[in-house]
């Protein structure tokens, strides 16, 4: 029961408007300068306001009765999910869509919701510890193989912002930076590295057996980690080349530069840069952008919506868009600092990084520095799903952020 009610966040609530009003004038200004007939801003708009009056509403509700339907959420997300592997809506080769009285949404996005909400509410009923937090990640792993199981790669890596929230309650970073370790190892077998892999493996083996060869206890131990891992380099390997398909192995195989394929798989990335460095320093103006103007940028109303933002407001537009990202997520961070209750921290931490996971990914897609996996820039990108899902993010922290003396659990 809530017995004391302090200010909510307002400067999260004004970013996050801010943001999302920016997005719509992205959009009109894509929709004008390109012909004006795909109505993206008018959809854009609607969305954002269905998403208002749904925060409206959260904020009206008692903090504790959101926690209580925590585990319903979570539930309903998978059974969506579930649903939109067997009979949903195929697009782009992604089964994730499901279409309800015309609307058409990925459960994926409610479930990231769900997933931050429910890790939140279960770590923070326990004593926080490595075993705590390590238990507590699980709660992203099903979602995150529904998502693979959709064949959607993008909204499956994103799930990996629970573990990293979690490492404010124990998490062990070395699992973390095992985690970036891996993807080093698997952008060397996509090149075909793998024969160097397995030779450093072995140097890597003898040297650490002649380090300690006076400790022959901890012998073992170094053996089975360097097998342990070549054993994973190799079934990366198996799975570059036997359950991907050539059109998957190609994209990754352009994003190490393995092939050039400007009319292809590459002509994306290609385009989405020529757009950036068109924009140079102060931009094209709104709406007299060329490459978003004649459409050269596939998808630059969802997944390359920053190429428009870049071109026409140059370098300064995009920094300024990022500076907004970065106050909102450190904001979240240091507002909650101030909490009592553990679970409006984690909760805290688990939506500020999928915020950051989904900014990475799709700057990285942009850039070139990641395959082309299809991940909007959050609450800027066309789509109702993910404007829905992360304004229920934002507005369900609104609400708990009011709860700072409360004990909510």
């Amino acid at each position: 029961m809530v017995v004391s009610r302090q200010k909510m966040d307002w400067w999260v609530l004004i970013i996050y408007l801010i943001i999302s009003v920016w997005s719509i004038l992205t959009l009109y200004f894509i929709d004008v300068s390109s012909g004006g007939a795909s109505g993206v801003w008018q959809r854009q708009v609607m969305w954002l306001a269905i998403s208002l009056v749904v925060g409206f509403v959260i904020l009206m509700i008692d903090s504790q009765l959101i926690l209580s339907f925590s585990w319903l959420f979570y539930t309903i997300a998978i059974l969506l999910m579930l649903v939109a592997i067997v009979q949903g809506q195929v697009v782009r080769n992604i089964h994730a869509w499901v279409v309800i009285g015309g609307f058409r949404f990925q459960p994926v996005e409610l479930a990231k919701v769900a997933t931050a909400l429910i890790t939140a509410r279960w770590v923070a009923r326990r004593k926080p510890s490595v075993i705590t937090a390590v238990k507590g990640s699980l709660w992203a792993v099903l979602p995150a193989l529904l998502a693979l199981a959709q064949k959607d790669w993008g909204s499956a890596m994103t799930f990996a912002a629970v573990p990293l929230a979690l490492t404010y309650v124990g998490f062990p970073w070395l699992l973390v930076i095992a985690g970036i370790a891996l993807y080093l190892v698997l952008l060397a077998v996509i090149a075909g590295y793998i024969k160097y892999l397995l030779i450093l493996y072995g140097v890597t083996l003898l040297v650490l057996i002649l380090i300690f060869r006076k400790q022959k206890e901890y012998i073992k131990y170094v053996f089975g980690g360097v097998v342990l891992v070549t054993l994973i380099t190799l079934s990366m390997e198996w799975a570059f080349t036997k359950v991907l398909k050539p059109y998957q192995q190609q994209r990754l195989k352009v994003l190490v530069g393995q092939e050039k394929d400007p009319r292809g798989a590459a002509y994306n990335v290609i385009q989405a840069e020529n757009a950036i460095a068109y924009g140079g320093l102060t931009g094209t103006g709104l709406g007299q952008g060329f490459f978003t103007s004649f459409k050269f940028v596939p998808e630059q109303t969802t997944d390359f919506i920053f190429c428009a933002v870049a071109e026409e407001t140059g370098f300064i537009g995009g920094t300024i868009l990022m500076v907004l990202y970065i106050a909102l997520i450190l904001r979240m961070i240091i507002y909650v600092s101030k909490h009592r209750s553990p679970l409006v921290k984690i909760y805290a931490h688990a939506i500020a990084s999928f915020f950051l996971m989904h900014i990475l990914i799709n700057l990285g897609m942009v850039l070139g520095l990641l395959p082309v996996i299809g991940i909007p820039l959050p609450l800027f990108s066309y789509g109702g799903s993910q404007m829905l899902s992360f304004s229920l993010m934002v507005f369900i922290y609104l609400n708990f952020s009011r709860e700072r003396y409360t004990l909510l659990r």
